[in-house]
């Protein structure tokens, strides 16, 4: 995976925020973080019995661990507090954002947008093209999309959930 270039700015009038490569120590914080933003994220999408089921596939040290090594998970910082993640890997020929959450309380700061753009500029350095996947009836990671300049190019059925949508770049 080819390496990110650090980003940081000012998110309007608010403190610096940092995006990064995540690293063995971001560990702990980035389990808290899937604790607090998932269940936020799929309230009224999915059963919660099926969000605990997620946090215990994907949101453990085991689970997040090789992502981290491999240099495919993104973080957002401000000062001290994580506040938004972006795990990446290549899926047939494109570089596809698998997970991207911004902090509850957070939406709407443009952190989800820099995390983006910094999948956008690896995805270009590799010469592949982005997509994005999230469950339908989220319809919080449906209109970040669109409103990114993506359009659905398919769905996946997913067993005991709502599908699993595809989104790529309009035009790619």
């Amino acid at each position: 995976m080819t390496q990110i270039s650090p980003w940081s700015g000012r998110l309007g009038d608010e403190q610096m925020v940092v995006v990064r490569a995540a690293c063995g120590d971001d560990l702990d914080a980035l389990r808290e973080f899937g604790h607090e933003a998932v269940p936020a994220a799929y309230a009224g999408v999915i059963e919660p019995e099926l969000v605990d089921l997620l946090l215990a596939k994907r949101w453990t040290g085991e689970a997040l661990a090789p992502a981290i090594a491999a240099g495919r998970t993104m973080v957002a910082y401000e000062a001290d507090r994580l506040v938004g993640v972006c795990t990446v890997g290549m899926h047939e020929g494109a570089l596809v954002v698998w997970k991207l959450y911004v902090r509850p309380g957070d939406h709407g700061r443009g952190i989800g947008s820099a995390l983006l753009a910094v999948a956008r500029e690896r995805a270009d350095r590799a010469q592949v093209r982005l997509r994005l996947t999230f469950t339908e009836g989220n319809r919080y990671a449906d209109a970040f999309c669109r409103r990114h300049g993506f359009v659905e190019v398919g769905r996946e059925e997913q067993a005991g959930m709502p599908d699993l949508v595809w989104m790529a770049e309009e035009g790619a």
